[in-house]
């Protein structure tokens, strides 16, 4: 490290966050600085006596020309397309989603090679602005290609699973087990307001209009595959999955592992009585052995069935528009609290961890609230 730069120390009171914790409680961490008001290096210490004495130490050593502390704790030389890789290859035990495998590349292509100790928030933010700036993209998983996607911008909901990736790396980096770095400029980057409570859904009578035609579509299974999405709330991709095995007719339910469900833990599907008089259909007319698949392909029966033709037409003859296929387990859950269900009961229908999940789903409509409104203040009024 080059000691032409003045370099100086400063000291922060960093307090407890320890609840019921006082004002005197917490910790003291020593900076080191460049003259150009850049950290390189910083410790903490319970002691501000101790903080003190650390950085007169360490600052005399650098202008000795003794690089101490950094090889040890920072590598001055490290970029962050190398933190990246570190990130990526952990090893054994530790598994990534591709999707976050690809936002970790994205950041190693925009900031990959400016240092960790050169890296600032204002870095970060400007990638994210040109991020948002570039038109909405469609990955293809066969061949790895991204195409744009006319007329769609991206939302704010994109800029922050990117931002949270590059978070989750510098967390890991700082991690007192394997401190790769002490700084962190990801938290000082804040993430977009996401409007989360406007979402689509079907009335009763649309989503009745939806089940008549699929019963008449070319897909002999497309009235289940719909019936199932609509009745249990489940993601297309736990229902496409389904196979003959994981399904109990006799108690009315259908199991989904855990490494197929989001949130990675196991989840059981009530079955309607509708559901299980179409599947007992199905079975005398076709039966299934085994673990085969209950929406097999007609020519590959290890894969689910492209359902997409008989999306399209049900979206077309309803003139649903943009209307996407998920927006069916909104409508469950709609469904549901306007029946008078509770929060917990369709969170738990659902399979959401917390009830703010749910909660989006909750607001009434004008005519519900006027109906409400005047059904519980009924009789509190005065006569004149």
């Amino acid at each position: 490290m080059s000691n032409s730069k003045p370099h100086y120390f400063a000291i922060n009171f960093i307090r407890s966050q320890r609840k019921g914790a006082k004002a005197w409680q917490g910790r003291y961490r020593c900076r080191i600085l460049t003259g150009q008001h850049k950290q390189i290096h910083s410790k903490m210490f319970a002691k501000e006596d101790e903080a003190k004495a650390y950085g007169v130490k360490y600052v005399y050593q650098l202008i000795l020309g003794i690089d101490q502390g950094q090889s040890d704790r920072v590598n001055p030389m490290l970029t962050t397309a190398d933190l990246i890789d570190q990130y990526l290859n952990r090893g054994p035990g530790r598994t990534i989603s591709m999707s976050r495998v690809r936002q970790c590349l994205w950041w190693s292509e925009q900031i990959g090679q400016t240092r960790l100790n050169e890296l600032e928030p204002k870095d970060i933010r400007a990638a994210l602005a040109r991020y948002m700036d570039e038109p909405c993209t469609s990955y293809n998983r066969t061949t790895g290609d991204c195409r744009p996607i006319a007329g769609r911008k991206r939302k704010p909901a994109s800029h922050n699973r990117l931002l949270a990736q590059l978070k989750g790396v510098f967390k890991w980096a700082t991690e007192e087990d394997n401190p790769i770095t002490e700084s962190n400029p990801s938290q000082k980057v804040k993430a977009l307001p996401e409007n989360n409570e406007l979402i689509e859904h079907l009335t009763r009578e649309q989503a009745l209009k939806m089940l008549d035609i699929a019963a008449t579509a070319e897909w002999d299974r497309a009235y289940l595959f719909f019936l199932g999405l609509l009745h249990t709330g489940c993601r297309k991709s736990e229902w496409l999955g389904m196979t003959w095995d994981r399904i109990d007719l006799g108690d009315g339910t259908a199991f989904i592992p855990a490494k197929l469900v989001k949130n990675r833990t196991n989840k059981t599907l009530p079955l309607s009585p509708a559901m299980i008089t179409e599947l007992r259909r199905i079975r005398a007319e076709s039966p299934a052995i085994g673990n085969a698949l209950l929406f097999p392909s007609a020519t590959h029966p290890s894969k689910p069935y492209n359902h997409a033709r008989t999306w399209d037409r049900i979206r077309r003859e309803m003139d649903l528009g943009s209307f996407r296929l998920h927006s069916l387990r909104h409508t469950a859950a709609s469904l549901h609290l306007a029946d008078g269900r509770t929060l917990s009961q369709v969170a738990e229908l659902l399979g959401h961890k917390s009830l703010g999940s749910t909660n989006r789903y909750s607001h009434m409509s004008a005519e519900q609230k006027k109906a409400v409104t005047a059904e519980t203040m009924a009789g509190l009024e005065l006569s004149r």
